[in-house]
This record gives structure tokens, C-alpha cells and sequence, in this order.
């Protein structure tokens, strides 16, 4: 049986390998001689812990997009409550803000809500 929590990771990977794909073949179409950018990629939960520690929050969302290429949101929450809490904000903004497609993602965090109480999140993050 696959953890509700790894379908969710799972979902979100396929989404930014998707949108990764579209930032490449974007930068491939480029006249030649244009400079390169650099490189968008996702952020990680410990820039989310880093902020929650020297700044004194709690839940932190943190929503980065590179215009025609990638969208990102990643969340940090200080303890499984706070996470929740933070996980459900970046879902908000991602899908009700951004229009990313839910319906994989949908499925999945339905499943993760039906998980059995007491089961760890893997990570800092639900995102």
C-alpha cells in the first residue's frame, strides 16, 4: 500500500518534472547568443525552516514563479499542526491562486487525510 503522504510528493514531483520540461525546451528555443538565465528550481522546506527561525514564525508559504516556466510553493510549519496549517495555505494558493490542475494532487491529499492518525509526515513538509 503506498503512503498517502509519498502519493502526494509524488504528485507535486510529476507536476515540477512537467514544468521543468517546458522551462528547457523554452531555453533550447532561444535565438543563440541571447545570455542564459539562471536556472529557476524548487525551493527547499530548510529555506521555509530558515525563515521560520530567524524571523519567529511558525508556518511559512513561500510561492516563487519564473514567468513561463516554473511555479513553486513550498511550506514549512514548526511542529505536524503548524504544517497542516502551512500545507493547507500553499494548496490554496496553488491551486485556487495559481489554477495548477488538482485533480492528481486532490486525490492525493484526500488520501493523506484519511491516513491513520499518528502517522509521521516524511519531511517538513506537505508540499
Amino acid at each position: 500500500m503506498t503512503d498517502p503522504r509519498e502519493a502526494l510528493e509524488s504528485a507535486i514531483d510529476e507536476y515540477c518534472r512537467h514544468r521543468i520540461g517546458t522551462l528547457i525546451r523554452a531555453a533550447l528555443a532561444a535565438p543563440t547568443g541571447a545570455a542564459p538565465e539562471p536556472a529557476a528550481v524548487p525551493i527547499p522546506v530548510a529555506a521555509g525552516r530558515a525563515i521560520a527561525n530567524n524571523y519567529g514564525y511558525d508556518q511559512v508559504v513561500i510561492v516563487a514563479r519564473r514567468v513561463g516556466g516554473l511555479e513553486h510553493v513550498t511550506t514549512y510549519g514548526r511542529d505536524k499542526a503548524h504544517c497542516d496549517v502551512a500545507a493547507r495555505m500553499g494548496h490554496f494558493f496553488k491551486h485556487k491562486l495559481m489554477g495548477w490542475p488538482a485533480e492528481a494532487i486532490e486525490s492525493a491529499i484526500r488520501s493523506a487525510d484519511r491516513a491513520p492518525t499518528g502517522a509521521a509526515p516524511k519531511g517538513d513538509s506537505h508540499e
